[in-house]
């Protein structure tokens, strides 16, 4: 099986530079998610 961790650094090693900026811009989306998702007001 292979992990996002290990994905992400084979592809550092083999891919374009390119492709690790979109990998990255994916990441900070995700990361943008939790955070707005965080923010929002839980309705209890």
């Amino acid at each position: 099986m292979i992990t996002k961790q290990t994905r992400h650094i084979r592809q550092k090693q083999c891919s374009s530079e390119e492709e690790e900026a979109e990998e990255e811009e994916e990441e900070e989306a995700e990361q943008a998610e939790e955070r707005k998702r965080s923010r929002e007001p839980r309705s209890d």
